[in-house]
């Protein structure tokens, strides 16, 4: 499989992307997105420091954006929620807005409707992908999709006003790809990082990526993969197989996509931790062996006197509390002495109190 990775952002799939937000009033975003923070085993404030520059570029294009938006109000309704036409403008290898046309841009949204017939499962070979892109079509199409009438009906009319208004609607699409293009500096070096990356190794390395995050990946019957990353999107992941080109797929992941699943794959293995800390605390003599040590190191036999217990429940006890790392030892002579793991029980107080200030952030 051939992979072929673009070095330059997509301008028109980040402007409908950002604009499917951008009508939205939202306190916290961009960082509203993590419904979870639990999952990352950290606050959103912590995730957000990891994404450093990430955050600063979507913030920034984001109140930007709302400000040229106040100017086309009467469009929100059909670029809320559900990013008309901004998967399937990727297919059509249009990469900025100054470059959409009415036509174009109709075609786009007829194959929305069509990509959402081929997710419900319906008979690929009955659907006609090279059909015109016309107000009859797309009226039969959008009838056998599962979307609500508000959105089919929002959607009809936009495919409408592209034939009657289209200069408004492309007005406002280079209006907020300039945000993009202006700020675009903030995230620069991060975006190229990416790409570096993904490049290398004549695109094994991308190939490598995408395949740990989807299964189904090596299997997909095409011969050509181009892949991007999206500036806009954080942990995202489209595929998208043009219906006119059927070898062809488009692969578009988040800017952070990588980041993000590495922190929650570095969660939930914190996340069998405390289990863990448990099992080896879970006994009375466990923790009076605990109190002991904190006085000064001890060995095996001075531990069990103290416990009134024999030497091979200490040293069973003893076993479990170092495979959990919460003591270590050290060799003097013929005897081996035990001590606290001071680090790993501020390892396990930094987490109790992570899962405070969770808690806490979820009652506010």
């Amino acid at each position: 499989m051939k992979n072929i990775v673009r070095t330059q952002p997509n301008w028109l799939f980040e402007t409908i992307m950002l604009l499917s937000q951008g009508f939205q009033e939202r306190e916290g975003y961009p960082m509203d997105f993590i419904t979870d923070p639990v999952s990352y085993n950290m606050t959103r404030e912590e995730i957000g420091e990891k994404l450093d520059e990430t955050v600063t570029f979507l913030k920034t294009i984001y109140e930007e954006t709302r400000e040229v938006l106040r100017e086309y109000t009467d469009l929100e309704p059909y670029f809320y929620k559900r990013n008309f036409g901004s998967v399937a403008l990727v297919s059509l290898g249009i990469d900025s807005a100054k470059k959409l046309k009415a036509k174009d841009y109709k075609r786009a949204l007829y194959y929305h409707a069509l990509l959402e017939m081929i997710e419900l499962d319906e008979d690929e070979t009955k659907i006609d992908f090279c059909s015109e892109a016309s107000i009859a079509n797309m009226f039969e199409v959008l009838s056998k999709t599962s979307w609500i009438d508000s959105d089919k009906m929002q959607l009809m009319t936009l495919f409408q006003m592209a034939d009657q208004s289209f200069e408004r609607i492309s007005e406002m699409f280079c209006q907020v790809e300039d945000v993009l293009v202006r700020n675009y500096g903030i995230i620069k070096c991060k975006y190229e990082s990416a790409i570096s990356k993904y490049s290398a190794c004549n695109g094994q390395e991308c190939q490598a990526a995408l395949e740990r995050h989807i299964n189904q990946f090596s299997s997909i019957g095409a011969s050509e993969v181009i892949f991007q990353v999206s500036v806009v999107s954080l942990n995202s992941l489209h595929l998208i197989s043009p219906f006119y080109d059927r070898e062809t797929v488009h692969a578009i992941m988040g800017i952070d996509f990588e980041l993000l699943s590495d922190l929650k794959q570095e969660a939930e293995k914190i996340g069998e931790q405390p289990l863990i800390w448990m099992k080896a605390l879970a006994d009375s003599n466990k923790l009076k062996i605990i109190r002991l040590l904190t006085q000064r190191p001890m060995f095996l036999r001075e531990i069990s006197d103290e416990l009134g217990v024999s030497g091979a429940t200490t040293s069973h006890h003893i076993k479990q509390m170092l495979e959990a790392r919460l003591l270590k030892f050290r060799i003097s002579g013929r005897k081996v002495f035990y001590s606290i793991n001071a680090e790993e029980f501020e390892n396990m107080a930094s987490l109790l109190l992570k899962i405070a200030e969770m808690s806490k952030e979820h009652e506010r």
